[in-house]
C-alpha cells in the first residue's frame, strides 16, 4: 500500500536529517528518524548499540521498524539511517510504501562535514577517511537503485529541499501515481 510519505536515503553527513526536518514542516507531514527511534526503543545510542550488540542487531532492529513504518496510515518524511537502504530488502520494502529520494553529496563534501564526528561507529576504526571512502564507494549504487530520484545535497537545506519538492511534483507524488 502506498502512502504519501517518503524516505530520504543517503550516505551518513548528507544531510537526511536536516532537510528530512524541513522538508516535513513544508509538507505538513510527520518527521521520523529512524536512527533515533532505534535508539529510543533500545535504550541507548546507535554508537552503544553497535559496541554492545553489533551491527547485525542494529540491522535487525532497521528491518523491524522499517516493516512497522511500511504499515503506518499517516503521511511522513523519514530520514533512514546511512545503511538502512543498502539492503535490497530494506530498499525494496520502502519503494512500496513511498517515494525514496537519494540525497547526493560528493565524498570530500561528506568527508568534510564528519570531521571530528565521533558518533559513526563504522567509521570507528582505522583511517576515517580510507573506511568512508570504502563504504562512500560500496554504497553509493545502492542508493541510487533504491531510489525513485537523486537530488543534489551540497546546496543549502532550503536548496536541497526545493529540489526535492519540485522532483515530488513532477513524479506526481501528491497524487499518488510515481513508481
Amino acid at each position: 500500500m502506498r502512502t504519501n510519505s517518503l524516505a530520504l536515503c543517503g550516505f551518513m553527513g548528507c544531510g537526511k536529517t536536516t532537510a528530512g526536518k524541513l522538508l516535513a514542516q513544508e509538507l505538513g507531514f510527520r518527521f521520523l528518524d529512524t536512527d533515533r527511534m532505534i535508539e529510543d526503543r533500545l535504550g541507548m545510542t546507535v554508537p552503544d548499540i553497535f559496541a554492545k550488540h553489533g551491527e547485525a542487531c542494529f540491522r535487525k532492529e532497521e528491518r523491524a521498524l522499517l516493516a512497522e513504518l511500511s504499515a503506518m496510515q499517516q503521511s511522513a518524511v523519514i530520514a533512514t539511517g546511512g545503511g538502512m537502504l543498502v539492503s535490497h530488502e530494506n530498499a525494496a520494502c520502502a519503494r512500496k510504501f513511498c517515494a525514496v529520494v537519494f540525497i547526493d553529496v560528493p565524498l570530500d563534501t561528506i568527508l568534510d562535514r564528519l570531521k571530528g564526528d565521533q558518533t559513526r561507529p563504522l567509521l570507528a576504526s582505522g583511517s576515517m577517511e580510507e573506511t568512508a571512502a570504502g563504504l562512500y564507494r560500496a554504497r553509493r549504487p545502492l542508493y541510487l537503485s533504491a531510489a525513485h530520484f537523486s537530488v543534489d545535497g551540497e546546496g543549502s537545506v532550503r536548496e536541497v529541499t526545493e529540489e526535492i519538492i519540485m522532483k515530488l511534483k513532477q513524479i506526481k507524488f501528491f497524487g499518488g501515481e510515481y513508481t
